[in-house]
């Protein structure tokens, strides 16, 4: 994806918000619990739990407004790799995604992504 500036992105979500101020802070409530489940599911190292409120987080933020047909296809290509789940990461449409898997899936997973057309991709491993 290419990069995006996040006051574009801000702008376009504040226009929204004017325009549905009900929906789309249901929207941002519904964005807040997932977090905060997916914090807890880091915390206690639930791989495979974080990867599904990583996906629910994304349909959340792609009725945002915020995803782009560039991300969705890292994001499918991720999962599609084997990754417990993948979203979009920072203000949105365009910049990067994350994606989270077991350590033997990463080499898969990252070509994978590069083969869906990411420019960079960084591995790390969280945990012992």
């Amino acid at each position: 994806p290419q990069p995006a500036r996040t006051s574009v992105s801000v702008g376009q979500v504040r226009e929204r918000w004017r325009a549905d101020p009900t929906g789309t802070e249901a929207v941002f409530d519904a964005i807040g619990e997932v977090t905060t489940r997916a914090r807890q599911a880091v915390e206690a190292g639930q791989a495979a739990e974080v990867g599904e409120h990583m996906k629910e987080n994304q349909r959340w933020l792609r009725q945002l407004g915020v995803s782009t047909p560039s991300l969705e296809r890292l994001i499918d290509a991720a999962l599609a790799s084997g990754a417990y789940g993948a979203k979009l990461s920072g203000g949105g449409l365009g910049g990067n995604v994350i994606a989270v898997c077991e350590p033997a899936a990463a080499p898969r997973l990252q070509q994978a992504l590069r083969a869906a057309g990411a420019v960079h991709v960084l591995a790390t491993q969280v945990g012992r």
